[in-house]
């Protein structure tokens, strides 16, 4: 007798919840769960270092003129 789709579906989730916990599966969820903070974190720090940068070299010629 083959399974109905709630059963089937049931199962298929807690075998994925089961495979989140163990080895590389962990990492993925973490990347999944923070990958977006983590990457607007870098982006904003990226940002902040080019505009020191910036003010450094266009900086003194705007001041002198």
């Amino acid at each position: 007798m083959p399974l109905n789709s709630k059963d089937e579906a049931w199962i298929r989730e807690q075998i994925r919840e089961s495979h989140e916990k163990q080895g590389i599966y962990k990492f993925v969820a973490f990347l999944k769960n923070w990958g977006g903070i983590l990457i607007a974190g870098a982006l904003v720090a990226f940002v902040l270092g080019q505009w020191r940068r910036f003010q450094d070299h266009f900086g003194c010629r705007l001041r002198r003129s």
